[in-house]
């Protein structure tokens, strides 16, 4: 395969370098006197593409290079119209609809009107590193509603749709690199950082106050099961009885309610698979859920409505669907108010549940599980700082256990040596093979 460069008028587009081309230039009265470089290449199926716009003989002739290069690799993306957005919601979204569950489907749309709103129509193959990083800048500093900050995993999310839609996008030869490769989201320590900053928590008198405040209250149930598990607001309110074991005292996280453009619906399937977990329940939370299922159905036994059924929502209204999100958080805003206790945010509550469990000793990697982290390495990231004596109860341990080890042997120092032969710890500096080998044979 082979291309040509060429000098064109910018006006007419006609060839100009060389004696005959500008001779016909002139002849064809064109009065254009500014020109740019151009190449054209015959691509694979015998198509001939065009491009032009380069300032120097150069530049076209080492985008040419780069064109049969990627040419005789195989790796050659012909030039398209089209843009990232438009390949977003049009190509990509639905292609992969079937493929992901329908919350990822809303967050990749909600995505790609972020990028419309902040970073145009830009075309798809146009996209560099450079213009992810300051639209990821922006997102930062002003991209969410009302010009306030997005969160750092929320920019974090946005960079993840992108790479795996680029990704996509190269397999299927629309493009042939992937800029999110050359861009750099906000870094992990930044979202734990975030994280850990919005974390507000009350004590376990205050958790007890407030629990006996919000008793009676028709949703004191769903805030008594979110203090004694950690689970997420979207979890509880997808929560069914056929995932509740009060035999066994543990339920089941394998559902949550999620919003879309025609409002919010249960989807059975969790964000990950750390998401679907089972959580033990206390003796205290299982009485509390029987009585609220005896209550359910008394309820609805007065009004004329058939007992509930197992595969029914635990936090349902009289029809059957699930109580919505935001009265959850209002509820809770207002309780809180009138309790007069330290103001809080719902999700707090599940900060509540894992700090106290932290300070009470229990094993970080068994509060991840029942938070339903994908890593103990988040959940320690976020909550750390809970547990300000930790590294002095470390190091008390360890003298501890040096000092009855001193008391046994009657000196520390001797107790963390090895065993002595002669003058010479046993183990402590083994001996090449070849000198080994000279003691065996020497008999010492």
């Amino acid at each position: 395969m082979k291309g040509t460069t060429f000098e064109r008028c910018t006006a007419c587009r006609r060839k100009v370098n060389g004696a005959d081309a500008r001779r016909r230039h002139r002849l064809s009265g064109c009065t254009g006197t500014e020109s740019t470089w151009a190449f054209k290449v015959r691509t694979q199926g015998g198509s001939q593409e065009l491009r032009a716009g380069f300032r120097t003989a150069a530049e076209a002739e080492r985008e040419l290079r780069d064109v049969l290069a990627r040419l005789d690799a195989g790796s050659y993306v012909k030039r398209n119209v089209l843009t990232l957005v438009g390949f977003l919601v049009d190509e990509w979204i639905p292609a992969t609809a079937e493929r992901v569950a329908y919350s990822t489907r809303v967050k990749r749309t909600y995505h790609a009107e972020l990028v419309r709103a902040h970073l145009g129509d830009v075309p798809l193959q146009a996209v560099t590193g450079a213009d992810l990083d300051r639209l990821y800048s922006k997102l930062l500093r002003d991209g969410g509603s009302e010009g306030r900050p997005l969160a750092a995993s929320t920019v974090r999310d946005v960079h993840r749709t992108l790479h795996k839609a680029y990704r996509d996008a190269e397999r299927w030869q629309l493009v042939g690199r992937n800029p999110c490769e050359r861009a750099e989201p906000p870094r992990m320590a930044r979202v734990v950082d975030d994280a850990r900053a919005a974390v507000s928590v009350w004590t376990a008198e205050q958790l007890v106050a407030f629990l006996e405040h919000a008793r009676g209250h028709h949703l004191g149930t769903l805030f008594h099961l979110a203090a004694a598990t950690g689970m997420r607001r979207s979890e509880l309110c997808g929560l069914s009885w056929d995932s509740v074991d009060l035999g066994r005292a543990e339920l089941r996280v394998r559902a949550k309610v999620v919003r879309g453009p025609d409002g919010y619906r249960v989807e059975s399937s969790t964000k990950t698979a750390a998401g679907s977990r089972r959580v033990a329940l206390d003796a205290g939370t299982v009485e509390e859920l029987r009585r609220y299922r005896a209550e359910q159905d008394r309820v609805r036994g007065l009004v004329g409505v058939r007992p509930l059924r197992d595969a029914e929502l635990v936090f349902a209204t009289l029809e059957g669907g699930h109580v919505s999100p935001e009265a959850v958080t209002q509820a809770f805003r207002r309780l809180v108010k009138s309790s007069g206790l330290p103001a809080i945010r719902f999700h707090d509550l599940r900060h509540t549940h894992a700090t106290l469990l932290l300070q009470a000793g229990v094993p970080v990697k068994v509060v991840s599980e029942r938070l339903g982290h994908a890593s103990a390495v988040v959940t320690l990231g976020i909550y750390a700082h809970v547990l300000p004596g930790a590294q002095e109860g470390a190091a008390e341990s360890f003298g501890a256990m040096l000092a009855a080890s001193a008391g046994e042997s009657g000196s520390p120092v001797v107790a963390l040596q090895a065993p002595r032969v002669g003058k010479r710890p046993v183990g402590r500096y083994p001996r090449p093979d070849s000198n080994r080998r000279h003691h065996l044979e020497s008999g010492r």
